[in-house]
Formats: C-alpha cells, structure tokens, sequence
C-alpha cells in the first residue's frame, strides 16, 4: 500500500497520471488524502479563477480535481475507487493545527509566524486565499484498489 497526502494536488493531471501509473506496479493499493473541487466540473472559467488564485497565494502550482475528477485519473491510473469521503478544508485552522501537529511544534509554527515578517505575510495570504474560496475547496480522502486489468494509457 502507498499513502499519498497532500503532495498530488501540485501537479497537473498528466503528471497526477503518470505518477500514480508508475505506483501500480509496486502498489496494490492507495490511501490518498487531498484536495479537491467542491463542485462540478461544469464551471471551468470559476474553477481556474480558484486555481490561479491559489496558485498565486502558495507560490506553486494548484491543480486540484473533482471527485469525478479524482476517480476518473485513478481509473486512468488502473486503481479501483473502493471509498471516498469529502469535507471542508480546515488548514492554517489554529485548532486543527494543534490537533494536527501537537502543542510544541504548534507553539513552534506560531513564534516563527510572530517573528518572521515574510512567513507571516505567506501565512495571511494563504489564509485568506483559501478563505475566499472555502465553499469549493475541501478535502477527499480516497481507498483505491489496483485493477486487475490493465492500466489505460
């Protein structure tokens, strides 16, 4: 099994493709734990608006996908959807990163936030990037299953 999280929703679908192709043939199954669209595909121009925006506010490329989106690439990929779940993004949450990091490193990620100007001036960017945009941006947690039957190109 291979557990991806948080590291695909960086590159584009091509390159979502091919990586995870290439880990079908060491692993049988996925735990993936991303980002997703909220929302259909159906509104292309508001979802690269989204894309560009974040894009801007993190610094690197943003290219999260539909739950269509997500079990359609990991078809592509020869993996099976066997379970999915969605909810909202609560990143740069200060209660979630308590809970996620733990009271040291928490206490830790906040001094460098008070003390670093640049960090801090990234930080209220992505916060409010992601804010603006927190009824189509959550999560997706997905177990995939590798397919019997061959990988489509």
């Amino acid at each position: 099994a291979a557990i991806i999280e948080a590291s695909l929703s960086h590159y584009s679908t091509k390159e979502k493709r091919a990586i995870l192709k290439g880990l079908s043939t060491h692993a049988d199954e996925l735990l993936l734990h991303e980002i997703c669209f909220r929302c259909d595909d159906s509104s292309l121009k508001e979802l690269n608006h989204i894309k560009q925006d974040m894009s801007r506010a993190l610094a690197i490329g943003f290219h999260p996908l539909t739950v269509d989106g997500w079990t359609n690439v990991l078809h592509e990929a020869g993996y099976e959807v066997k379970r999915s779940e969605t909810g909202p993004m609560k990143v740069l949450n200060p209660v979630t990163v308590l809970q996620d990091e733990g009271p040291k490193r928490a206490a830790k990620i906040a001094w460098n936030i008070a003390t670093d100007a640049s960090i801090r001036s990234r930080v209220v960017e992505t916060r409010r990037a992601i804010k603006s945009h927190q009824h189509d941006l959550g999560y997706i947690l997905i177990r995939a299953v590798a397919n019997n039957g061959p990988a489509l190109n």
